[in-house]
């Protein structure tokens, strides 16, 4: 795991493996049974904020990927509703800019 390897280096990678080492042995121990929230507004903040960013960019998207899973935003049927909802706004939008520009 990417944050072992780091946090023996920056004290901002340590944060963050303090921050979801509850996280993280839930899920070792097969225990994470739906998608959840917390721990992501704290461990962001160093991620995304502090020198992590520029130092490990594979932490950082090692980090965005894991954050997607464990809250469950991949396929399933709120996420592929909130797409076509997005979709269809965009669709209407450029409609409405098409027709106001008389194409």
């Amino acid at each position: 795991m990417l944050l072992n390897k780091y946090r023996s280096e920056s004290k901002e990678a340590e944060a963050v493996y303090k921050i979801l080492e509850p996280l993280l042995n839930k899920i070792k121990a097969n225990q994470l049974k739906e998608p959840v929230e917390d721990s992501f507004r704290s461990s962001g903040y160093y991620i995304y904020e502090t020198p992590i960013a520029e130092l490990y960019p594979d932490l950082r998207e090692a980090y965005s990927t894991f954050c997607i899973d464990v809250k469950g935003m991949r396929e399933g049927p709120i996420n592929t509703k909130i797409r076509e909802t997005i979709r269809l706004a965009l669709e209407a939008a450029r409609a409405k800019r098409d027709a106001e520009q008389g194409k």
